[in-house]
């Protein structure tokens, strides 16, 4: 049997999407393991037009009034230099969310903690690779992969869980 292509909603791995399609865009809804590459564009002060940024994502909540979505994660690396000192520092230093925005100019725009995303790709943790990636960043999804694994081990040896 072929193996499927992987999707989030209806977007296939790797492929960037962004704003400008709101129904593919408003699809995508990224799993803990993700890594969520996005366009820096929108990052602070840095100059970093075409540049892009790692994300390494844990949860995803929707935004209050549907605004989108915020994605609570560890930032693991950026091609900008200037964009990852700004993105360390408001990801995970500050616990900042990404934010995928849903509406240009977004409606959480003034909140503070959030990193505005417009445009995106998605990998899965295990399929990620990019020559920016920090030999931090490499270490924090090497021991998440490693936990995901050894949950999954401990799941199947125990057996799964009854309901009472």
């Amino acid at each position: 049997m072929a193996e499927e292509e992987a999707t989030r909603g209806e977007v296939l791995e790797g492929v960037w999407i962004d704003l400008d399609d709101l129904a593919i865009w408003k699809s995508f809804v990224p799993r803990s393991g993700d890594v969520v590459e996005f366009d820096t564009t929108l990052v602070g002060a840095a100059e970093a037009v075409g540049e892009v940024a790692a994300f390494l994502v844990l949860s995803v909540v929707r935004a209050p009034g549907d605004a989108g979505l915020h994605l609570a994660g560890r930032f693991i690396g950026s091609s900008s230099e200037e964009a990852n000192k700004l993105l360390s520092t408001a990801l995970n230093r500050k616990s900042g969310h990404v934010h995928l925005c849903w509406a240009s100019p977004c409606a959480e725009l003034d909140e503070e903690g959030l990193v505005h995303a417009t445009k995106a790709r998605w990998w899965k943790g295990s399929t990620f690779v990019a020559p920016y990636i920090s030999p931090w960043g490499r270490m924090v999804l090497k021991e998440y992969l490693e936990k995901v694994d050894e949950e999954a081990t401990l799941e199947v040896e125990r057996g799964p869980r009854r309901r009472m």
